[in-house]
């Protein structure tokens, strides 16, 4: 093992490291001048999300109607939380997405329909059907919670 001492490196040739001027890539987007071009334009970050938000095409995207402000739920233990972001989305672990992913070996419900979706689950399965339907448990209702708890699905 080799101790480096001193101001010299091996790689440095011998040469004295102490008073070696380090050359700086310049930046090509320097911090600075990015928020003076910020604050001459007036960015809002809420304005810009808000015209991202009404551009996109997102499932249930009528459910949100203010994008930049917290959504009902979010106080919810996580598991619950996830659940509900789950079905408004349409992203969880329903037949349909589970075959999808080679996890299931059909997309069918346990009660006959070809497709077990995410909204097939919450708005018309007739084994678990949640009257209230996505806008409810989007709107995290008394009913809704109890429902989640009660569903016999880990979605």
């Amino acid at each position: 093992m080799m101790i480096i001492s001193g101001t010299h490196h091996p790689t440095s040739g011998g040469k004295s490291l102490r008073n070696k001027t380090i050359n700086k890539l310049k930046s090509r987007k320097p911090p600075g001048l990015t928020a003076k071009n910020l604050i001459n334009t007036q960015f809002c970050s809420g304005k810009l999300w808000n015209e991202e938000w009404t551009k996109s095409h997102v499932t249930n995207k009528d459910l949100i109607t203010r994008p930049d402000k917290n959504v009902d739920g979010m106080s919810l233990p996580r598991n619950q939380w996830t659940t509900i972001n789950r079905i408004r989305t349409g992203q969880g672990r329903c037949g349909s997405l589970l075959f999808k992913w080679s996890y299931k070996d059909s997309a069918a419900c346990d009660c006959g329909e070809v497709d077990q979706t995410m909204i097939h689950i919450v708005e018309s399965c007739p084994r678990r059907l949640f009257e209230q339907g996505t806008e409810g448990i989007h709107k995290v209702t008394k009913e809704a919670i109890e429902w989640l708890i009660e569903l016999d699905l880990d979605l």
